[in-house]
């Protein structure tokens, strides 16, 4: 279902263990461990994810006027596809920290995600500095690539932070 996704540009809804809910996705790549994909969310692109694969529950193809509606709108022309290693969480978080973006980082097994910016990347782990719901930048924390299970970029939630802090 994600590969074809993949190469027909049709949405797919994700459900995942620690979610109660679902995602829907243009899926951008995808393999073993990890799924990139842009979240649509009521005609809108909510940004970029990249999930751990294994906390994949199931997923099917979303059969509904929504792609259509989407394409008529010219929403999946703004999706970009940018050439992103998803072979492992270290070559992922070297390229966010190059784009020296916000981003929430998803621990979803204790329920935790953090909002900021990426440090530094480690061999297994990544310095973190974020912030709290009030806008108060925290100390910076490592975060170990094995706690993590997502990672998302360029959604209204982080770009509304960014235009707030700049």
């Amino acid at each position: 279902v994600l590969n074809k996704s993949k190469e027909t540009r049709k949405m797919a809804t994700c459900y995942f263990t620690y979610d109660a809910s679902y995602v829907h996705y243009y899926v951008i790549d995808v393999n073993r461990k990890f799924i990139f994909g842009a979240e649509e969310f009521d005609f809108a692109i909510k940004g970029n994810e990249i999930r751990r694969m294994s906390r994949l529950k199931k997923c099917k193809m979303r059969n509904d006027k929504t792609d259509e509606i989407n394409e008529m709108m010219g929403l999946t022309r703004l999706i970009e596809f940018p050439n992103i290693d998803i072979s492992n969480w270290k070559s992922i978080f070297k390229y966010l920290h190059n784009l020296d973006d916000y981003v929430e980082v998803q621990c979803d097994n204790d329920g935790t995600s953090y909002f900021g910016k990426i440090l530094k990347v480690n061999r297994s782990s990544i310095l973190f500095w974020d912030f709290d719901a009030d806008g108060v930048w925290q100390d910076p924390i490592e975060i170990p690539f094995k706690d993590i299970d997502g990672v998302v970029w360029d959604s209204w939630y982080l770009n509304g932070w960014q235009d707030f802090f700049e």
